[in-house]
């Protein structure tokens, strides 16, 4: 096979198509229009990536934010201590079949 992404562009147009229900597909495409066509996926598929690392980046941001309070006070410490073991008892408690 001479140029293996023709196949590709042409599998992505049918998935397209497919999407979409359009009924005309073209067998034949130049070298140009099929590594256009993976290019647009390519950009799709990154821009997909880039969202979701963005969305961690928030995530991590947030929770280092919520640590570092809790290390600035010893109050927050107490607490979070106190819901942990209440979480503990709860679940292995005297109460409990495992306890």
């Amino acid at each position: 096979m001479k140029h293996p992404f023709r196949f590709i562009a042409i599998v992505c147009l049918a998935q397209i198509f497919a999407v979409t229900g359009m009924m005309y597909f073209p067998a034949l495409l130049t070298d140009f229009q099929a590594e256009s066509i993976l290019n647009m996926r390519l950009r799709a598929l990154r821009k997909l990536e880039e969202i979701g690392l963005l969305k961690e980046r928030e995530a991590l941001s947030r929770e280092q934010s919520g640590l570092d309070a809790l290390l600035e006070s010893e109050r927050k410490q107490r607490r979070v201590l106190t819901d942990e073991l209440k979480d503990i008892r709860r679940q292995f408690g005297a109460s409990t079949a495992l306890g």
